[in-house]
């Protein structure tokens, strides 16, 4: 009988050690959170950065289009005088 409690004591132990490291690892979890949270917010800010960038290389390119065509349209008409 006594070995029977020992090994429940054992194993009750073993449970207690095992509820403290979960307790740890759970307390960790908001820290962890907050700095995805901040990674996130970080990539986010460059992300809108980029796309803002693209958006304006765009535009310069649409730009540029439209005055070389304009170039082109002057140049036939001054080759046609």
């Amino acid at each position: 009988m006594k070995n029977l409690e020992l090994s429940a004591l054992v194993n009750l132990q073993s449970i207690d050690t095992r509820i403290y490291e979960l307790k740890g690892l759970i307390n960790e979890i908001p820290e962890q959170v907050e700095q995805q949270n901040k990674t996130l917010s970080v990539f986010e800010d460059k992300l809108k950065k980029v796309q803002e960038e693209i958006s304006n290389a765009e535009k310069a390119q649409k730009d540029f289009g439209e005055a070389f065509q304009s170039v082109i349209s002057n140049a036939d008409i001054l080759i046609k005088r």
